[in-house]
């Protein structure tokens, strides 16, 4: 302070004093120096720990980041086509429902196997693709059923193991890949047909025979006799072709025992009545074809007894019901 330094500079001065003096001023010297290097090296290590700790997290965020895009990204697994050598049948109808059996090779058990109906007209502008569920059979075989189509044409096949990649491409016949044709038709059966056992008891139950000779000379488009399917029927009966009849009427009446319900669910039934079936009688719970693309007339002649149209035969009604988990013993 400025009056102990004026007060003391009268005062001798020893060597002792002076030499204590420094010394003092030494040690807070090393003093500062040390606390100095300490906050040092504690602000250095802070800042190494900040770093490692920031340089980890980043490190971490973009690895995080780099799986991300990895799986979004990441392609199916490669699977191999099969190839494809023939379809048996080769023809049916154009309501679906044909079994065929696909040979070739390659085929997989895997979930995506499935076939490809593809067809194309170029002079209409007409195109229908239908892709459907294969069952596995072995390397060689599998069997498919035929999608409904809206066209009578001949189909471009082509099988594939995981959805992805086909036998070949839609429609293509030229490059690589394999592939079949099948034919679909809407026509009636027409040909020149040999009955054997043409004859048979009332009560029914003979097995008969239909052949057409000429048919080992026919091809998959001019073969028109009978196409393999759930919907192929025969009908014994009256020869009259009522086809152009669309007007049936829905009556009711006791049932008998021809009656596909009979001894089950009430005593009254329904029936029907129409050109169509047995010449114009009525006919309870009878089996009928109603042809596509036609408006057919159903005319209700008693209340109170509903009626039920089905695409099963009625030797299946109790089948179908019991699968459905559900059965009516109402009148049918």
């Amino acid at each position: 302070r400025p009056h102990t330094q004026t007060a003391r500079a009268n005062a001798p001065l020893s060597v002792v004093d002076g030499d204590d003096r420094c010394a003092s001023v030494l040690r807070r010297l090393a003093r500062m120096s040390r606390d100095d290097a300490r906050r040092r090296r504690h602000r250095a290590s802070s800042r190494v720990v900040s770093t490692t700790v920031y340089s980890k997290a980043a490190a971490c965020f973009i690895v995080a980041l780099f799986a991300v895009i990895a799986r979004a990204q990441r392609l199916p697994t490669y699977v191999q086509p099969p190839y494809l050598q023939s379809i048996s049948p080769d023809t049916g109808h154009v309501v679906g429902g044909t079994t065929v059996t696909i040979y070739g090779g390659g085929f997989q058990n895997h979930a995506g196997l499935a076939a490809r109906f593809a067809y194309y007209d170029s002079s209409t502008g007409t195109a229908e693709v239908d892709v459907v569920r294969a069952t596995y059979v072995d390397y060689g075989t599998i069997r498919v059923v035929t999608p409904p189509r809206k066209f009578a044409a001949s189909v471009h096949v082509t099988v594939t193991n995981n959805g992805i990649g086909y036998s070949t491409t839609p429609l293509n016949t030229d490059d690589a890949g394999t592939y079949a044709l099948f034919e679909y038709k809407s026509n009636a059966p027409a040909g020149s047909w040999t009955v054997k056992n043409a004859t048979g008891h009332a009560f029914g139950g003979a097995v008969v025979e239909i052949t057409n000779p000429s048919h080992t000379t026919s091809t998959r488009s001019t073969d028109n006799n009978f196409l393999p399917g759930v919907h192929l029927r025969c009908r014994f009966g009256n020869p009259s072709d009522a086809s152009a009849t669309t007007t049936l009427t829905i009556g009711t009446a006791t049932k008998t025992a021809e009656h596909p319900w009979f001894g089950r669910g009430g005593n009254i039934g329904y029936t029907v009545t129409s050109n169509r079936l047995n010449g114009g009688s009525a006919m309870e719970g009878p089996s009928f074809i109603l042809r596509r693309g036609t408006t057919y007339t159903f005319t209700v002649s008693s209340t109170g007894h509903p009626f039920y149209l089905s695409s099963v035969e009625p030797s299946m009604w109790e089948k179908k019901q019991h699968a459905n988990g559900h059965a009516h013993d109402g009148d049918r």
